[in-house]
Parts: structure tokens; C-alpha cells; sequence
């Protein structure tokens, strides 16, 4: 299977997630791994001492940059792709994602964020 390639400077990964509860921020992770390379997505998530988005569907901006290992362009091809957890005690029950995508940054998108 190929996977889109775009240059790291210049584009962003988006996704959408939605978080029913909030989640005490420990030291728990949820990984986005392209080509077998990760970035924690769970303080991209963070309000306080806790992972929120309030109930509601968010969309995150996680700049390229933030994966420092990732080939640039990014492949197409080998290591893997997905997301892989490292959750302890807490609960997680109702943490959601979709379309995650690659995006060309612009001035409001290029800042990681949740909006």
C-alpha cells in the first residue's frame, strides 16, 4: 500500500478527535506513527491538568516538523502507519479520531494547536 508523500516544510497533519470525558493528563501516549516514525498527539490535547476537547469534535494541527526522524518528503512506503497507545490506569472509554490528513500550512495552521 502507498501512502500520500508531501515535503515536511510547508505541511501540516491534521485530525479530528473528540474526547467524551476528560482524561487526568498522566503520563499516558497515543502515537501517530508515519513510516514507523511517532509523535505524541495526547499534549496537543492538553487544557489544564487534564486531555479535553470539551465533548465536542476538535481538530488538531501537528506540524511535520514535530516528527524530527520522518524522511523528508515523507515516504510512501515501509515502517508503520497508524496509532499505538501507551495508557496505564487511565480510561480512555469514548477517545475518538478521524481524518487525519495532510494539509499545506498556511499563517492560521502552521502553529500546533486545537481550535
Amino acid at each position: 500500500m502507498d501512502h500520500p508523500s508531501v515535503p515536511k516544510t510547508g505541511y501540516v497533519v491534521k485530525m479530528d478527535i473528540r474526547l467524551r470525558n476528560d482524561i487526568p493528563a498522566l503520563n499516558d501516549e497515543v502515537r501517530l506513527m508515519l513510516g514507523g516514525k511517532v509523535v505524541n498527539i495526547l499534549p496537543y490535547l492538553k487544557v489544564g491538568d487534564a486531555w479535553t476537547t470539551g465533548g465536542d469534535w476538535k481538530t488538531i494541527t501537528i506540524p511535520l516538523s514535530a516528527w524530527t526522524d520522518l524522511a523528508d518528503p515523507t515516504p510512501v512506503k515501509g515502517g508503520e502507519w497508524g496509532i499505538a497507545t501507551w495508557i496505564n490506569t487511565s480510561n480512555f472509554t469514548g477517545f475518538c479520531i478521524d481524518n487525519i490528513r495532510y494539509e499545506k500550512a498556511s499563517a492560521l495552521s502552521g502553529a500546533s494547536r486545537l481550535y
